[in-house]
């Protein structure tokens, strides 16, 4: 499977594919691998009781998704991660026990990463995403011949939402080709991969791109306009962002910070209140389901953050 550019803020050299040889590595920002913090399992939160069918929301995107918090870098600092799962792990903590939030980022990917047919063979492509996600079902069959990463992911995971927040990072690389963010394409590109995961009945939510002092504003801001238009529903991320503190919640130049992340949980907890999709769990003040504080932050690979 070729995981198309570089963990968001990479330079173009760390643009390649990443061998399923490495299970659980991910790019940094020099093309150097850094190993994927093992992935937190929704179902084991401490003296949670769920029941036996769940709401299970899969959590699709880049490295925003996985948790990340910053790059690593050349001079060789690791990359750091949400030590409490980034925002899929926070919004499960946010949702009450009848939801179960998966968490599937892969730090790097692109639209093609999920939506176009895989290189190599198929078990190459099983064993990449095992090596990200531990918490894949170990009964699944493998991916059928030319099946995508985003359809076998669907199919194994069997889930009865999908949160799409994908696009970013195909901003980035139309900037590192030499040419200007194509903010429409990338539009159309996640509202097909929307479509296409609405198979089987499926409810689908979109997220628009959060600001950042990466890419250009404008393709930013195009691209979420696009995207709206065709996915009505859409979640406005970037506004919640910008009212919450905008580019004082990045982490990076891209990725969110603890208290980003948590800012991206309590949005999409919003949205899925509003869907009628789910409940927002009862809180209980300093217990084990008491989110991160906002200002908390880990480093390194064996930060327990969220994978990929």
């Amino acid at each position: 499977m070729l995981l198309a550019g570089a963990v968001a803020g990479s330079p173009p050299s760390a643009a390649r594919e990443i061998p399923p040889a490495e299970p659980g590595a991910t790019p940094d920002r020099s093309g150097a691998e850094v190993r994927s913090p093992a992935t937190p399992q929704a179902t084991s939160r401490p003296g949670a009781q769920r029941p036996r069918k769940p709401v299970v929301v899969d959590a699709i995107g880049d490295s925003i998704t996985a948790g990340y918090v910053r790059s690593g870098d050349m001079a060789g600092h690791p990359a750091e991660f949400d030590p409490a799962g980034g925002y899929p792990g926070r919004l499960d903590a946010l949702l009450d026990d009848r939801t179960l939030v998966r968490q599937r980022g892969a730090g790097g990917s692109t639209l093609a990463s999920w939506t176009a047919e895989p290189r190599g063979k198929p078990a190459d492509l099983e064993a990449l995403l095992r090596s990200l996600w531990p918490d894949l079902p170990s009964t699944a069959r493998p991916p059928r011949p030319r099946q995508t990463a985003l359809s076998w992911t669907l199919d194994v995971d069997r889930p009865d939402v999908v949160i799409l927040m994908l696009g970013v990072n195909d901003l980035w690389l139309d900037a590192l080709a030499g040419g200007p963010p194509d903010a429409r394409g990338a539009a159309r590109g996640v509202a097909r991969a929307a479509t296409s995961a609405r198979f089987r009945g499926r409810r689908v939510l979109v997220a628009t791109l959060l600001p950042n002092e990466r890419d250009p504003e404008g393709a930013i801001e195009e691209f979420n306009r696009r995207l709206c238009e065709l996915e009505p529903d859409c979640i406005r991320l970037d506004r919640d962002f910008a009212r919450s503190g905008g580019s004082a919640l990045l982490g990076d130049e891209i990725h969110p910070s603890p208290a980003g992340h948590q800012v991206i949980a309590e949005s999409m907890a919003d949205a899925l209140v509003a869907a009628g999709i789910s409940h927002r769990r009862t809180p209980d003040p300093g217990g084990a389901d008491a989110p991160a504080r906002a200002g908390d932050g880990a480093t390194g690979p064996d930060t327990p953050a969220a994978a990929h």
